[in-house]
C-alpha cells in the first residue's frame, strides 16, 4: 500500500504470531492480551488505547460473530469507516478458542447474533467470497452492499518453472515420487486427516508416493501420534510452517484441500498459478476454479479422490497461469489499488489516513 497516505496498524489476540516479521517496517503491532469475554473492562481500556492513535478506519478480520463489542466501541469513538470483513464460511476455532468456547457453544452464539444483525453496525461489508458473505451476514445486510474482495497472491513469487522443479524435487529426493500436498493449519475445519487417509489408500496401490504436510495448528501433535507407522514408513512427512510454500507447490504433483469449508483458500489460488492440479471438497466455493486444474470432490466418497489422483499418476503438461490469476482479478497490485480506493472513497481528504 502507498506509505505516504497510509499509516496502518494491526491489531491482534495471538501473541505466538509466526509472520511477525512481515509486518515490521509496515506499521504498529498492537497486542491485546485480554478476551472481552474475559475481562470486558481491561479488553475496552486496551482497544481505545489503541484507537487514542488517530486511526480513521478500522476494518474486522472476521470469521464468525462472537460479540458486535468492537463495533461498538468504534461508534462510540467516531471512526469514521469500519469495515467488516468475512473470511470464512463455517465455525473456525483455533489455538486462542483452545479452553475458551465449544463448538456448539460458538455456532450458537454466531448465528444469534447474526439473526440480529443491522446496517448500522459498520459503514462497510465486504467478504472473500458469497460463500463467506453468506456465513457472516445471512440476509441482515443487503447484497448490494457488500463488496466482495478477492484473496489476491504475489503473482511474481508464484509462476512456474519446470527447471525449478526439477532441481527442489532432487534436493528433497522425490525425483521419481508421486507427490501429494496438504497446505493450511492444522486445524478440524481444514480436515487434514482427509488427506492422510487419501495418501494411505493410493499407497497401497501405489507405493511411490508421499504425502507433504505444510502448516502448523492445535491437531499436529494428536495426528502425529496416530499416524506414527506412516511417518515411520516415509508415506507422509510434516513439514511445518513454510515461508517457501512456492518451492513446495513446485514439489507437489497434486494439491489436496479436503476442507470442511472455506470462504476463499488462498493455497488454491496460489496452487494454480504454478500449474498445479488441485482436488477440494465440496465445502470449497466454486468460484476459486480460474485456471480449469480444480476438481471439486464429495467428502464422503473418499475412492473418488483416489480414482481422480490414479488419473494423474503418469503426469500431465504443466504451464505457468500467471496471466489467468490477473485475469481473474486475483493478482495482489489489482487488489491493493482496489482497497486503496476504497479506503479513500468516503475518507475526508483534508487528513493523512490512517488504517488498522
Amino acid at each position: 500500500m502507498n506509505k505516504s497516505i497510509f499509516k496502518l496498524g494491526f491489531i491482534t489476540f495471538n501473541e505466538e504470531m509466526k509472520c511477525a516479521e512481515d509486518f515490521m517496517g509496515l506499521g504498529t503491532i498492537h497486542y491485546i492480551p485480554f478476551y472481552p469475554e474475559k475481562d470486558r473492562e481491561s479488553f475496552i481500556e486496551c482497544f481505545n488505547e489503541i484507537l487514542d492513535q488517530g486511526y480513521d478506519i478500522l476494518e474486522l478480520h472476521t470469521t464468525s460473530w462472537k460479540s458486535l463489542l468492537v463495533e461498538e466501541l468504534a461508534k462510540e469513538r467516531g471512526i469514521k469507516r469500519v469495515i467488516v470483513h468475512a473470511h470464512a464460511a463455517s465455525i473456525n476455532l483455533g489455538i486462542n478458542d483452545v479452553g475458551r468456547i465449544g463448538y456448539q457453544e460458538a455456532l450458537d452464539l454466531h448465528n444469534r447474533i447474526r439473526n440480529d444483525l443491522s446496517e448500522n453496525i459498520a459503514t462497510d461489508f465486504w467478504a472473500c467470497s458469497k460463500k463467506a458473505s453468506q456465513w457472516l451476514f445471512g440476509d441482515k445486510i443487503p447484497e448490494s452492499k457488500i463488496e466482495i474482495i478477492n484473496n489476491p497472491i504475489n503473482v511474481e513469487e508464484f509462476g512456474y518453472s519446470g527447471k525449478k522443479r526439477e532441481l527442489l524435487r532432487k534436493e528433497k529426493k522425490v525425483e521419481n515420487m508421486f507427490v501429494l500436498g496438504f497446505v493450511g493449519r492444522l486445524e478440524k475445519v481444514k480436515n487434514a486427516e482427509y488427506a492422510i487417509k487419501i495418501a494411505k489408500k493410493l499407497h497401497a496401490i501405489y507405493p511411490k508416493i508421499v504425502l507433504y504436510i505444510i502448516g502448523e495448528g492445535t491437531q499436529r501433535e494428536e495426528l502425529v501420534e496416530k499416524y506414527r507407522p506412516l511417518i515411520d514408513k516415509q508415506i507422509i512427512s510434516f513439514e511445518g510452517y513454510k515461508k517457501n510454500v512456492c518451492d513446495y507447490y513446485h514439489i507437489f504433483d497434486v494439491l489436496l484441500v479436503p476442507s470442511y469449508s472455506e470462504g476463499l483458500p488462498i493455497a488454491l489460488i496460489e496452487a494454480q498459478a504454478t500449474g498445479l492440479k488441485c482436488l477440494c471438497s465440496e465445502g470449497v466455493p466454486e468460484e476459486v476454479d480460474i485456471s480449469g486444474n480444480v476438481t471439486r470432490l464429495s467428502l464422503y466418497n473418499e475412492s473418488k479422490w483416489v480414482n481422480e489422483i490414479q488419473k494423474l499418476l503418469a503426469g500431465y503438461n504443466r504451464t505457468d497461469m500467471k496471466d489467468k490469476i490477473i485475469k481473474a482479478g486475483l493478482d495482489m497490485e489489482s487488489q491493493v489499488n482496489r482497497i486503496e480506493r476504497l479506503y479513500l472513497e468516503e475518507t475526508d481528504n483534508q487528513y493523512n489516513r490512517t488504517s488498522v
